[in-house]
């Protein structure tokens, strides 16, 4: 039986690149991400490195083969067995290491096992070029030096971001680390390879394939890393437009609010109400926000209105009233030359909130879905708040009252659809309402 010490002294370049593999990766983890990692970490992530596990495959692999060649008496094609076998025994033992990794690095699955995978492609691209334990250990070391190097100005970036599509590197990294298998194999297949001196088909073929493959799928996972970073850049950039567009957008809308004696925490209740329901309908994060952002704009076209009016503390006239309801249509008219998303869907929502499920709204009379879906919401939205909030001609509702009389108007007023969105995400709309509340 093979003692501890013989398999230090035959496989000692492995225990190295090891021992690499933990006390770089703990250091990393532990700076980039501060995470609370202790010294049992880096001994975990050793005994778990594709390196140690090489080791201990080949071992188990040797041992299982000589039993089952035993057993069914098999004397020919062993090589092709064991080739078959350690293919096998790699890969699961692989998959097993990453696993570990990735629990004891506290890293999503992708991410964590397509770092696993890049060591232990190296590991492998290293036992083709090497000829022996020392240029094992060489190879392991120049090849690492290279990839840190080709990483180094990104490797907070890989670290620290999510946007990186680790799936499809994952995806290339195991199809590499079978090639490299299946490579590694020919010298067990064929040990013509093995021949002493330069073997130009060995040099050339084997070895310049393996390398020049390894460093195609190292260029992918460059460029997925480019890419990543130029996308981020591009949503900062748009959140920075977004962010200026909304602050112009929120101060139009508080003008607009102030001239009516309302307050801006009016606008941004309705937009914190819309985004609540608009989450609760299935709209997507970014449609979402943009909801939010335009339901700002839904009483601009009250800037167009005398304040007498707006602010007259007791029953408008028939005449008054029909002067309030063309804020509306100014609303649309003020924004009708607005580009962007955000703007064009303020100018619908600004238009449209006032439309009835019934069809007895104003200013076009549009029924149940003629009416923009984000202008129901906004609808629901500003009356709940209306209802709830004091003005010049009235008191505010308590809030359970104006409930019922939103899911009253459910199929009239309203959209059923959003009317149950509301009554389903009551809590989260009451919880906005107290955290903006009129000063």
């Amino acid at each position: 039986m093979t003692s501890f010490f013989e398999i230090a002294v035959y496989y000692w370049p492995k225990l190295i690149a090891g021992a690499w593999f933990a006390i770089f990766n703990f250091n990393v983890l532990r700076k980039a991400h501060k995470k609370k990692l202790h010294i049992g970490h880096a001994i975990a992530m050793f005994f778990i490195s594709s390196a140690f596990l090489a080791i201990l495959g080949e071992l188990i692999g040797i041992s299982l083969l000589e039993a089952v060649t035993k057993t069914l008496h098999i004397a020919d094609d062993r090589h092709l067995l064991y080739v078959g076998w350690s293919i096998v025994t790699d890969f699961l033992v692989t998959f097993l290491g990453g696993l570990a990794f990735v629990y004891i690095a506290q890293m999503k699955y992708a991410d964590g096992l397509a770092v696993y995978l890049e060591y232990a492609c190296i590991e492998h691209l290293c036992m083709i070029l090497a000829v022996d334990q020392v240029t094992y250990l060489i190879c392991y070391i120049v090849i690492q030096i290279l990839f840190f190097l080709m990483q180094k100005r990104d490797l907070q970036y890989i670290l620290t971001k999510n946007t990186i599509q680790w799936k499809n590197v994952m995806v290339y990294l195991i199809g590499l680390l079978y090639v490299l298998d299946a490579m590694y194999g020919t010298y067990i297949l064929f040990p013509q390879f093995n021949a002493d001196g330069l073997d130009l088909v060995n040099v050339f073929w084997l070895d310049g394939v393996a390398l020049i493959t390894s460093i195609f799928i190292a260029g992918f996972i460059k460029m997925c890393v480019s890419e990543a970073k130029q996308h981020d850049s591009k949503i900062s950039y748009m959140q920075k437009f977004q962010e200026g567009q909304e602050h112009i957008i929120q101060t139009f809308a508080e003008l607009s609010e102030a001239k009516s004696g309302e307050t801006g925490q009016h606008v941004r209740r309705v937009a914190e109400y819309s985004k609540i329901l608009g989450l609760r309908l299935g709209l997507d994060d970014k449609d979402t926000e943009y909801l939010r952002i335009a339901a700002m704009m839904h009483d601009v076209g009250k800037l167009m209105i005398s304040p007498d009016i707006l602010e007259k503390p007791g029953k408008l006239t028939e005449a008054e009233y029909e002067i309030v309801k063309t804020h509306t249509t100014y609303g649309g008219e003020l924004l009708s030359n607005s580009e962007g998303s955000i703007m064009v869907l303020a100018r619908t929502i600004a238009l449209q909130h006032h439309e009835r499920w019934d069809g007895k709204g104003y200013p076009n009379g549009l029924k149940e879905d003629e009416i923009n879906l984000c202008a129901q919401i906004v609808s629901v939205a500003d009356v709940y708040d209306a209802l709830t909030s004091e003005r010049c001609y009235k008191k505010a509702w308590p809030p359970e009252e104006a409930r019922e009389e939103i899911i009253n108007q459910r199929g009239k007023q309203f959209s059923p659809r959003v009317v149950d969105a509301f009554i389903d995400m009551y809590e989260e709309i009451e919880k906005a309402r107290l955290a903006y509340l009129d000063k």
